[in-house]
Formats: structure tokens, C-alpha cells, sequence
């Protein structure tokens, strides 16, 4: 069993990878259209962005920025990157947040049903702390995904 499902996991990737250039960008956009409201200090000067507002390269163009038909649309930046990569790490820590979220409430849901159900078997006592200690890992996860576009932000140097 273990063999198939490696054999299948290997395939997908490598058929992922063989296709990869028909999913491939040309070039890559010069804008994005940020979804979080960011306010960023860089060397002294501070930058805010709202949420749906178009950042782009100062030198876009309709060619290389596919969400702005005229190229006085959107808002010049000369940090258009640092905010569309700051606008993603938010995206996926959302995610995370959400997943972590549902996940960790299922998991103290069955907890708790093992916790009524165990009637004193130490077994089914002991199954339901494990499930207890996992959804407490859930909720750990859910509050470090929070502090991720900090953590990238630290890193980054900004």
C-alpha cells in the first residue's frame, strides 16, 4: 500500500512538473491588487496601501500588469513588490488561520465525546486527552499564523 501511494504521489508530481511550463507566466506582472490594509515604514518614509487598491510598478504598462487597462490606473509604488509579497504572506496566514480553526474545533468536539462516552475506561480516557492535546496544538497553530506577516516582516529587514 505504502508503494502505490508513492508511486501515485511521485507521478503527480513529476506530471506536474512536466506541465508546468504551459502554467508558466511569460513575465511576471508588475502589479497586484492588494486584499489587507498595510502600512509599512521604509527608510523614514511611510507607505500605506488599502485593501483593493491596484499596486503597481511605476513603469506598468496594460502589457505586463493585466489588471489596469490604462497605465495612469493604479497606485505607483517604488516598494509595489514588498507590498504584493506582504499582501500574499497575509493571504496564506489567513488560510492557515481558518484551516487550523476548523480542524482544531472538530478535533475538540471528538475529545469531548470520548471524554462523555469513556465511563471510566482509562484507555478512552487517555485517547480523549491525546485529542485534547491536539486541538491545543490547533489553537497554537491558529495564533502563530497570526503573527506570520510580522515574523516575514522581522526577516525581511523591514
Amino acid at each position: 500500500m505504502k508503494r502505490i501511494l508513492t508511486i501515485l504521489i511521485l507521478g503527480l508530481v513529476l506530471s506536474l512538473s512536466c506541465f508546468s511550463f504551459v502554467l508558466a507566466q511569460e513575465r511576471p506582472f508588475k502589479c497586484c491588487k492588494v486584499k489587507h490594509n498595510i502600512t509599512q515604514t521604509i527608510g523614514g518614509t511611510t507607505y500605506q496601501v488599502s485593501a483593493g487598491d491596484i499596486v503597481k510598478d511605476p513603469d506598468a504598462t496594460p502589457e505586463n500588469c493585466p489588471l489596469i487597462s490604462d497605465p495612469s490606473e493604479g497606485k505607483p509604488q517604488e516598494h509595489w513588490a514588498l507590498f504584493c509579497s506582504l499582501d500574499a504572506i497575509m493571504t496564506i496566514a489567513d488560510l492557515i488561520n481558518a484551516i487550523a480553526f476548523i480542524i482544531s474545533g472538530i478535533v475538540f468536539g471528538i475529545a469531548a465525546i470520548l471524554f462523555f462516552t469513556a465511563g471510566g475506561d482509562p484507555n478512552k480516557i487517555n485517547k480523549a486527552k491525546t485529542f485534547l492535546l491536539w486541538g491545543l496544538v490547533g489553537v497554537a497553530v491558529i495564533v502563530l499564523s497570526k503573527f506570520l506577516p510580522a515574523f516575514a516582516r522581522f526577516f525581511l529587514g523591514i
